[in-house]
């Protein structure tokens, strides 16, 4: 019923050989190849001249720490990135620049704009750049896959918030068109915090005053499963030529066009109507149209007509 003693297999170490190969799934792996392993060389050669100089800077803004404490780099004032619980809701623990004519010393600054007038249906976008900062303040500068951290490899600063008009678009919209021009003018890079949808035209316009290099803009809509009419997509950009030349406009997706949810087919058919809607535009300019197999007739819904 037992077995004797001789049959049991026991598993103490040395009674078994070790085996002359070593078996693995992939037969050429090489851990120093891995993700993990670039990541950390990646990490090795990352400076910290920054996080020594923010680590100063908050002491000496916020006193030197109690006696008590053995970290003597711990300030008696929160300052700077630590403790993510703490401090002012800046985006990410950016320094704030209360003047923003110092704008230009920084490669990047975040702009919050509070305007929610342009929804058509569910307000309260207006609290986003105030929720963005404040989920920001759990994160750190520093991405372990991509081996970058901000803090040692660019400037970064937060200008506050635009003041937005209620209820008045024309008006608020003259705003943020001002406030991202005086950013991107100064050299800076703008970064948006919304904010409804309706913002992205006079962020545009705000940058194309001061470029005339590319800009890109997305004519169709990722956060929906509806279809958009060709004359629709031609009806944003004749809006967009009328800021931005046409030899500088580039027409896209909107961003997170291929996210989980949306089918493979949806998305099909919002690319033909991305094309038929830029051939309307093409044809009314005089342009050449542009020929693309996602457009053609074969593949058009049933019943469905062409656009002349």
């Amino acid at each position: 019923m037992f077995p004797t003693p001789s049959a049991r297999r026991s598993r103490r170490a040395g009674l078994r050989p070790a085996p002359q190969f070593a078996r693995r799934h992939h037969p050429d792996f090489d851990r120093m190849a891995t993700q993990g392993w670039k990541a950390l060389e990646a990490e090795g050669k990352l400076p910290a001249t920054a996080w020594r100089k923010e680590r100063q800077w908050a002491l000496d803004m916020g006193l030197p720490g109690a006696e008590s404490i053995t970290d003597r780099d711990i300030p008696t004032f929160a300052r700077g990135e630590l403790p993510h619980f703490a401090g002012i809701n800046t985006f990410m623990k950016a320094p704030y620049i209360e003047n923003v004519r110092d704008v230009g010393r920084y490669d990047a600054a975040v702009i919050g704009i509070p305007f929610d007038s342009g929804t058509t249906y569910r307000p309260g976008t207006r609290f986003g750049p105030q929720g963005i900062r404040r989920i920001s303040a759990l994160y750190t500068p520093y991405n372990y896959e991509l081996g970058v951290d901000l803090r040692e490899q660019m400037t970064l600063c937060d200008v506050g918030d635009v003041f937005t008009i209620p209820a008045n678009l024309e008006k608020s919209f003259d705003q943020i068109t001002r406030g991202v021009a005086h950013v991107f003018s100064s050299g800076a890079l703008p970064i948006m915090l919304g904010g409804d949808h309706s913002i992205g035209f006079p962020c545009v316009r705000g940058i194309a005053q001061c470029t005339d290099k590319k800009i890109g803009i997305g004519v169709v809509n990722h956060c929906n499963t509806v279809v958009e009419p060709a004359e629709h997509v031609a009806a944003l950009i004749r809006k967009a030529l009328e800021y931005i030349p046409k030899d500088q406009l580039v027409i896209s997706t909107d961003c997170g066009f291929g996210r989980e949810g949306l089918s493979r087919r949806i998305a099909f058919y919002k690319c033909v109507a991305l094309v038929e809607g830029t051939n309307i535009v093409r044809r009314e300019l005089g342009l050449p149209e542009a020929r693309v197999r996602a457009a053609d007739p074969k593949l058009w819904f049933a019943g469905r007509e062409p656009i002349r």
